[in-house]
């Protein structure tokens, strides 16, 4: 690694004048950032001074409250990255990385680390000699630049992001370049690279703050290797979007909660929890301010009605434990390529509809906004790449004011809010939300019309009402860009296989661990299909919870007996019996139960089966609680209410 003396005699300084390169926290902060880095990339950090000093330049300007840039900078580079640092701080983009990483250490320092990685990732592409299987799709097509022995430059960093799945390490595909032949590739690149860097970074930051605040973590660095897992997790958010529906339906759970989910509740100088007031003859339970009366007046209260009294809960807190079981309607009508319209039962694979084309496409998805001034929608025709039925499912109606759309509650449609374009489900959106219409009434009209006619305007969302009916549904995955017309709406073509059921089911399994927080109760997971998992132990770190809640697979089959034995034997190995344990059995019910009741009551288990369809007479005769929901906020809210009330039992009192 360069030693300070290097960063000295270069006479480099950086651009913030809050903290500087002379001091400490500064060159600690540049260390950090360095070993968090995969090994590979630290070959080429340490042969650029300009690289560090631009990392911890970035944690310093998302983290601070009021960061103040230098007039100027004697370093060429440094001084183009100090003026495009002003232009960033006068973009959107900048206000919305803002709100997660001011006085937020951790996103701060993923920001700076991805920034870093995202810069190197970059700049490498135009290594001499380097090109070759891991190339942009513009270098492919461009091959060298003549007489130059370089790659040509990507149209736009969104050429390097689309070929990212094909990108081995730098260090194992192509050599290192010499600390001069960086620099130059540094002062020719450095715009693009550092717009491209800002962008990743600031995408990983938003999603790691998200993730924080519904896992309910605080503070910086919780645990060991968090920064890690907060990547990857985040990384994977930014890719697959069912994970993102189900963080998303957690929040908004969240936001909608009692207070009380997010405050322990009130208590006694006994330690004893408050539930609330009521009237009590007993003056031994009265309220101090009770006593101290005037005489008549407690006189009459004795002789009366009686005195003000606190009704008092009592717990012994044990384990909850969550077992978690692990598209488009028929009619719906798409717009073909020829200006037709088919329903889409009857459109085949292979076949052409109209798709539009959002450039640049939202990839970031259901949480990550995409400024409008920064999209174009034009439409084109595109194949049907496959054609898939996800069954019978409950069917929701999305009412605008030009139309309505039937699709199932997670369908994801492209919407405008407050001047920023965004992915949501059709549960999630909200009135005044604008979405994408076709702008020849296709909604109302059965009429064909010629594909260039089939202009993109507006329309705003009236509201989201289910139907109260399940109808067998369709998604269709396409060839290219993503989004269709179904009724005259743009929707995206989800290719979703696991049901909004398992979403939900998945969302509401993160309300109960926060739940537990807010109880300080001993939170356990396991999930189960034809056998429960994990197979040694349940989960109750909370990014690993995350992560088997986005990550496991959903499979066939379903063994609910197996996951209420071991849930039960979980509970007597941490010595729980003596306390309060509720299990909440999140299923659809399909299985044959053998299964007793004594050992749940033997070892003071309350069991509340959530039935999210279905029916299952053996799990209900079992269940303390058998609640049929619909997945929806309601839904998930009268969960809560639930497990919450298991814990709690009143006191007696006369």
């Amino acid at each position: 690694m360069r030693s300070d003396s290097k960063e000295l005699n270069e006479k480099l300084v950086n651009n913030l004048l809050n903290v500087t390169v002379e001091d400490p926290i500064f060159k600690s902060l540049v260390r950090i950032v360095r070993y968090r880095l995969p090994e590979d990339y630290r070959e080429v950090f340490d042969k650029s001074v300009q690289l560090g000093l631009l990392a911890a330049d970035s944690f310093f300007l998302h983290y601070s409250v009021c960061p103040l840039i230098r007039s100027k900078n004697t370093d060429r580079i440094l001084e183009a990255a100090r003026m495009l640092m002003l232009m960033y701080m006068n973009s959107e983009e900048f206000v919305r990385t803002r709100k997660s990483t001011v006085l937020d250490e951790d996103s701060s320092m993923i920001h700076a680390i991805e920034l870093t990685k995202a810069m190197i990732e970059y700049l490498m592409k135009y290594v001499q000699g380097g090109l070759g299987k891991g190339r942009s799709r513009a270098e492919a097509r461009g091959s060298t630049a003549k007489g130059q022995g370089r790659a040509r430059e990507p149209a736009s960093p969104y050429d390097i992001v689309q070929d990212e799945g094909n990108r081995e390490h730098v260090g194992t595909r192509q050599p290192v370049p010499d600390e001069r032949e960086l620099e130059g590739i540094l002062e020719r690149h450095l715009e693009e690279a550092l717009l491209y860097a800002i962008g990743k970074a600031g995408s990983l930051a938003w999603f790691s703050k998200t993730i924080k605040e519904v896992m309910g973590l605080r503070g910086a660095g919780l645990h060991e290797g968090i920064y890690e897992k907060l990547i990857d997790l985040s990384s994977y958010l930014m890719e697959v979007r069912d994970a993102q529906v189900i963080l998303e339906l957690a929040r908004s759970t969240l936001e909608s909660a009692p207070r009380n989910l997010h405050i322990r509740k009130e208590r006694d100088e006994r330690g004893e929890s408050i539930r609330g007031y009521f009237i009590s003859k007993k003056i031994e339970r009265a309220l101090a301010r009770e006593l101290a009366m005037p005489d008549e007046v407690f006189n009459a209260k004795l002789a009366g009605e009686g005195f003000l009294a606190r009704e008092k809960e009592t717990v012994k807190e044990g384990a909850l434990y969550v077992l978690l079981d692990k598209c488009l309607p028929e009619g719906t009508r798409v717009l073909m390529s020829d200006g037709s319209m088919l329903p889409v039962e009857d459109v085949r694979e292979g076949e052409e509809v109209l798709s539009v084309k959002i450039t640049p496409c939202l990839q970031t998805g259901t949480l990550l906004p995409t400024s409008t001034s920064r999209i174009e929608v034009r439409v084109e025709g595109a194949r049907v790449a496959r054609k898939v039925c996800s069954g019978i499912q409950p069917i929701y109606k999305l009412i605008t004011t030009r139309g309505t759309l039937k699709a199932t509650a997670n369908h994801v449609i492209p919407v405008i809010r407050r001047g920023v374009a965004i992915e949501v489900p059709l549960a999630l959106a909200k009135p005044g939300d604008i979405v994408l219409y076709n702008g020849r009434g296709l909604a109302e009209s059965t009429k064909e019309v010629k594909p260039e006619e089939s202009d993109i305007s507006q329309a705003a969302v009236v509201g989201v009402r289910s139907t109260g009916q399940s109808a067998r549904t369709y998604d269709l995955t396409l060839e290219k860009n993503h989004y269709f017309i179904a009724d005259g709406i743009v929707v995206h073509n989800s290719g979703s296989m696991n049901g909004f059921k398992l979403i939900w089911s998945r969302s509401v399994a993160l309300v109960l661990y926060r739940l537990s927080l807010a109880r300080k109760l001993n939170f356990k997971l396991r999930m189960f299909d034809t056998r429960v998992y994990p197979e040694s132990t349940p989960l109750e770190d909370p990014l690993e919870i995350l992560d088997a809640i986005l990550k496991v697979p959903a499979s066939g089959g379903t063994r609910i007996s197996a996951s209420l034995e071991r849930a039960v034997e979980d509970i007597v190995k941490d010595r729980l019996t003596s306390k309060s344990n509720t299990i909440v059995l999140i299923t659809d019910g399909e299985d044959n139960v053998v299964f007793a009741k004594q050992p749940l009551k033997k070892n003071n288990i309350t069991l509340i089966t959530v039935m999210v369809g279905g029916e299952n007479e053996v799990l209900r005769s079992l269940s303390d609680v058998y609640v049929k929901v619909t997945p929806d906020r309601d839904g998930a809210l009268q969960i809560v209410r639930l497990t919450d009330a298991s814990f709690y039992k009143q006191h007696s009192h006369s």
